[in-house]
């Protein structure tokens, strides 16, 4: 056994207290320490950036901010994004530890299948361990931070279809005017449309409906468009009017982030009525024939007049309105003498039809002129204006003229003097 002098023993027996009384001081003083820890200042921020059919596109930011004269560690740090119904995304950050005085930021963009958890604020928790410690001292502190998160209003932000309505008047037949439409519908959106329960409706600027039809709806693309064709018929009295209104009214049926979202569409544009020769065929020629036909009777000259049309459409056209103007024909002048009138009537399609009269001029009015160059004329010159038009359609017409020389040479026509 080995002694030390009596003065050594003291000695050391002072350093050991020396040495017990500041370790108990150093650990209580990393005890305090520890205890008053601040945890550490966490913000959180999460924005729905875009939407698609069944998933949603969901930004973060994490802001962890150590105001602690220590590092510290964040364990088993995760974010647990859930609906009203279930858990829709954990995703587990990897932080390891802050030094002391530190801010860090994560950011991060990821993608959660929604399966129709659309309704109601998403619950965004992040649960991490907080690791406080200096030298030998540790300390571990749960950490819950839940925000909440709502998709609606992105939802409620959804850009309508824009509409494009391109129509023209098609085939013509003795009931009703063709009319073709292209329509075309373009999505700004980040998710498909589906048009459904899409009609158009023809209205004149007097109220009146003069037709409907039906559109067969589909598939628009996310950000990109789809065209849709449809043929109708409207009816003849819309050519009475001055303007056509087409509206359309529609559904856009799209399915985002996994629920289902309709949006109403009406949309109108007017079209001006079209003029006559537009429904005419452009390769067969409207056909008239003019004659008169003169002969002596008692006191003057008879004139019996034939006026044939033939209609090249496949639309009934109404010839009204025919006048024949006579004129004593000089080479360098002509002198009225009179007119008359033919009976209107209706023209079918494809038929021919003729128009006949009678006019008669006295000797006088052709043998005694009251006009200059003041003798008989060698012709007469008979002009034909008339209005064509379609059967029961007053607002539109097509307005013909035709003329016809008479010879009227003395030895066919005019006594002997």
């Amino acid at each position: 056994m080995v002694t030390l002098p009596q003065g050594k023993t003291l000695y050391a027996l002072i350093v050991l207290l020396i040495l017990i009384v500041v370790n108990v001081i150093v650990s209580a003083f990393l005890l305090i320490t520890v205890n008053s820890a601040s945890l550490p200042t966490i913000e959180i921020r999460v924005d729905t950036v875009t939407l698609a059919t069944d998933d949603a596109a969901i930004a973060y930011n994490l802001s962890v901010d150590n105001q602690n004269t220590f590092e510290i560690g964040l364990q088993h740090l995760a974010l647990t994004i859930n609906s009203a119904t279930r858990e829709l995304a954990r995703i587990p950050l990897q932080v390891g530890t802050i030094p002391a005085h530190t801010r860090k930021v994560f950011s991060r963009q990821l993608t959660v299948h929604m399966n129709g958890s659309t309704t109601g604020p998403l619950t965004v928790t992040l649960t991490s361990d907080i690791d406080i410690g200096l030298l030998v001292i540790h300390k571990t502190l749960p950490l819950t931070v839940t925000v909440l998160a709502n998709i609606n209003d992105l939802i409620n932000q959804i850009k309508i279809p824009s509409i494009l309505i391109e129509p023209s008047f098609g085939t013509v037949t003795n009931t009703s005017i063709g009319l073709n439409t292209t329509i075309t519908v373009t999505n700004p959106n980040t998710f498909a449309f589906i048009l459904q329960n899409a009609s158009l409706t023809m209205t004149t600027d007097t109220g009146e409906n003069v037709g409907t039809m039906t559109i067969a709806g589909g598939n628009i693309p996310a950000a990109d468009h789809a065209v849709f064709h449809s043929t109708g018929t409207i009816k003849y009295s819309a050519l009475n009017a001055h303007r056509l209104t087409l509206t359309l009214h529609a559904i856009a049926g799209a399915t985002v982030a996994g629920a289902t979202k309709t949006i109403p569409i009406n949309t109108t544009i007017a079209v001006a009525i079209p003029s006559l020769d537009t429904f005419l065929p452009h390769d067969r020629p409207l056909e008239l024939q003019l004659g008169v036909d003169l002969h002596r009777v008692k006191g003057g000259i008879m004139g019996n007049v034939n006026l044939t049309v033939k209609n090249p459409s496949d639309i009934p056209l109404y010839a009204k309105d025919l006048r024949i103007d006579y004129f004593s024909a000089y080479p360098t002048a002509m002198n009225f003498l009179g007119s008359g009138n033919l009976t209107e009537h209706e023209l079918t399609p494809h038929g021919n039809y003729t128009f006949t009269g009678q006019i008669f001029f006295s000797y006088a009015s052709i043998l005694i002129p009251t006009k200059p160059p003041y003798h008989p004329p060698p012709r007469l010159y008979a002009s034909l204006s008339a209005n064509l038009t379609l059967t029961g359609v007053n607002a539109i017409a097509l307005w013909v003229r035709l003329g016809s020389f008479v010879d009227l040479r003395p030895f066919k026509i005019l006594p002997t003097l």
